[in-house]
């Protein structure tokens, strides 16, 4: 029969292995997992509880290149941010520079490149990222987009009552093809030009047509502006302090899930 001081000792041992075995659970760990195809790989620390997954998807149009890959935990912006990366099977050097990996914004229902970009090889291209989701990899079209007067107004005029911030993201499409964010365009505010995120969100798209030179060749696209609208249930902006962009782009990344 083990004696009292025995037991105690058994006691914190079993304390101690079931201390350790809980702080294995909860706590980070490297981990890395592909696609079955191995064309996309995630790569980073991230808890047993929520574990790296990537699942291929369906088929994707232009610019973008093969299908998309669904990663998780997604919708959730991880502790410590993870490697996103595409194989590169391309023959022609002159177009692996062309390359980029994208990812679908699903509140602006559009897909927009991912930065940054840590490493971009013949054969690989890896992002670093935070927030995970549907990656795709993209090819990068160069043109001038054309200055559309009057849009953002026009998008102002619809906001709702309840507005107390907004988000204005463009992108553009041709026919049958995937629409991409530009990135360098758009435009964010708030009352009096402060953003307040507040406890609801209401959407506003309006869409315009130009051609634009794609290298050499005149092209058509479709440029569709999406206005994202932060509501809140205690009412809009005051009327001293109404809806006005912001000085600097870029306030709004912690809110883009």
């Amino acid at each position: 029969m083990l004696s009292e001081r025995g037991l105690s000792s058994l006691t914190i041992l079993a304390v101690a292995l079931i201390t350790a075995g809980y702080l294995m659970f909860i706590n980070p760990e490297d981990s890395s997992v592909s696609s079955l195809d191995g064309i996309a790989t995630v790569t980073g620390f991230v808890r047993n509880t929520q574990p790296l997954t990537v699942t291929m998807g369906s088929a994707l149009a232009a610019p973008l290149i093969g299908s998309g890959y669904l990663t998780t935990p997604d919708g959730v912006v991880l502790e410590e941010p993870v490697r996103v990366s595409f194989k590169i099977f391309e023959t022609d050097l002159a177009l692996i520079d062309g390359y980029r990996v994208y990812r679908f914004h699903e509140s602006l229902d559009m897909w927009e490149a991912v930065t940054p970009v840590v490493a971009h090889t013949s054969e690989l291209i890896t992002i670093e990222t935070a927030r995970l989701g549907t990656f795709a990899l993209g090819n990068v079209l160069d043109f001038n987009p054309p200055v559309f007067t009057n849009v953002y107004d026009e998008l102002l005029a619809e906001a709702p009552s309840e507005a107390v911030g907004y988000e204005i993201a463009v992108g553009f499409s041709q026919p049958d093809q995937e629409l991409v964010r530009i990135l360098e365009l758009g435009e964010q505010g708030g009352c009096n030009g402060v953003v307040r995120v507040g406890d609801g969100e209401a959407s506003s798209r309006l869409e315009r047509q130009a051609i634009v030179d794609i290298g050499d060749a005149p092209t058509s696209l479709k440029f569709v502006f999406v206005a994202r609208w932060f509501t809140s249930s205690n009412g809009g902006c005051a009327q001293a302090e109404p809806l006005q962009p912001l000085s600097e782009y870029g306030i709004l990344d912690k809110i883009q899930i």
